[in-house]
C-alpha cells in the first residue's frame, strides 16, 4: 500500500514483496504458463478466488545449474484482488475475517466458500464505488490479462473528488485540523 505523493507526514509506504515473482520471462517476455490444481500460496484471508481454486501459473526459477519448478505463482489479477481485500479490510470487517478452527484445509475451504458467496456489490455496499470496481475488475481478468491500472487509478481519484476531498488533503493523523481539501 503506497499513499501520499510527497515525502513527509502525508506519505505512507507499506510494501510486502514476500511472495513476489516475475510474471513474465525476462528473456523472451512470455507470460508464465497457466497451471491448475495447486495449493494456495499466501494469506488465506486476502487470497484471490482463483488462488483458492488452485488456478495459477507455473513459475520457473533458475537455481544454480538447475531449473526448479514452483507451482501456484499468482498473476496480476490475483495481486489486484488481494489489494482489494486488504483495502476493504481497512474499511470494514471482511465476512470471512472471523472464521476460525478446524484443520488448515477446512479453514481454507470455509474462507473460500464465504468469499464465493459474497459478490463485489454486496461486499462493497455502503462504501465508495471505486472499491467495488477494483474488486469486480480483478475477478473479471483473464489469467494473463493486464489490469487497467490507469482506469482504476482514475476511478479512485474521481471518488476522492466526489466525496469533497482533494489529492492534497492531509491524512487524519496530520497536524492540520483541516480534513477537507480546498
Amino acid at each position: 500500500m503506497l499513499l501520499g505523493s510527497n515525502d513527509g507526514e502525508n506519505s505512507v509506504y507499506i510494501v510486502d514483496f514476500g511472495i513476489a515473482r516475475r510474471y513474465k520471462n525476462p528473456q523472451n517476455g512470455a507470460h508464465m504458463a497457466f497451471l491448475n490444481g495447486k495449493p494456495l500460496v499466501g494469506t488465506v484471508r486476502y487470497a484471490s478466488l482463483n488462488t483458492h481454486l488452485g488456478i495459477g501459473g507455473l513459475l520457473r526459477v533458475l537455481l544454480s545449474k538447475y531449473i526448479q519448478l514452483f507451482a501456484k505463482a499468482q498473476t496480476r489479477r490475483d495481486d489486484i484482488e488481494c489489494l482489494a481485500y486488504s483495502l476493504l479490510d481497512c474499511l470494514r470487517d471482511l465476512p470471512w475475517g472471523r472464521i476460525k478452527g478446524g484443520s488448515p484445509k477446512q479453514f481454507e475451504e470455509r474462507v473460500r466458500e464465504k468469499k464465493r458467496s459474497w459478490t463485489p456489490e454486496r461486499l462493497c455496499a455502503g462504501i465508495p464505488n471505486a472499491f467495488k470496481i477494483l474488486l469486480s475488475h480483478a475477478r473479471q481478468l483473464k489469467f494473463d490479462e493486464e489490469p487497467d491500472y490507469d482506469g482504476l487509478q482514475k476511478v479512485f481519484i474521481d471518488d476522492v473528488k466526489r466525496h469533497g476531498y482533494s489529492m492534497s488533503t492531509p491524512f487524519d493523523w496530520s497536524e492540520s485540523g483541516d480534513t477537507k481539501g480546498s
